[in-house]
């Protein structure tokens, strides 16, 4: 059986050997792929993610890949047919220059419906009546030491879905990676919670 852990494990080793291949400069086209993971937009990281995982372990994740949610227009993040279905989220504190980012953490924290945001993406992805477990996964990249502790906004976040939503998360399962190259996003950090209602 695949856990939430495994999967938050793996997709750490994922985020650091993507990271070696976007140094060596093969990642294609892609504007800053020199510069490491860290650099890469939100949506070209998930694609090279997704294929490391699949090509390291083609048993768990050869299927693994973006979804249709029912009776919706709407596309999920991942899922991995059978076993977990993800919202996926990137959570950066600073842009890839070192400016720090305002308001970097309101997509984390705002409390309301709609696919823009993490609670809003948990509340889609639960109300989605899909078979398999469902689960949100942030991740994120940190100075070594870090400048903006991530742990934090997790712990943050924690506590609004407890607090002010009808959405129950399980126990935080975290990841991390080994020295990243950028000189700004020196470590990834994963995070994930498996989703149910109360």
């Amino acid at each position: 059986m695949l856990t939430l852990g495994d999967v938050v494990g793996d997709f750490a080793r994922a985020l650091e050997a993507v990271d070696q291949v976007a140094a060596a400069g093969g990642l294609g086209p892609w504007r800053d792929r020199h510069r490491g993971v860290g650099a890469l937009h939100a949506e070209n990281t998930m694609a090279a993610v997704l294929a490391e995982m699949a090509r390291s372990d083609p048993k768990r994740y050869a299927h693994a890949g973006q979804f249709p949610y029912p009776n919706s227009s709407l596309t999920g993040d991942l899922r991995i047919p059978g076993s977990w279905a993800f919202a996926v989220r990137r959570v950066r504190a600073f842009a890839n220059d070192g400016t720090r980012i305002r308001h970097w953490s309101a997509d984390l924290l705002h409390p309301y419906a709609g696919p823009e945001t993490a609670i809003g993406a948990a509340y889609q992805l639960v109300d989605s009546q899909l078979t398999e477990r469902t689960a949100l996964l942030l991740f994120g990249y940190e100075h070594i030491p870090a400048e903006v502790s991530l742990q934090r906004a997790a712990m943050a976040f924690e506590a609004v879905v407890r607090s002010v939503t009808t959405i129950q998360i399980g126990v935080r399962q975290t990841a991390e990676t080994g020295l990243l190259v950028h000189p700004v996003h020196q470590r990834g950090v994963v995070y994930a919670w498996e989703l149910s209602h109360e």
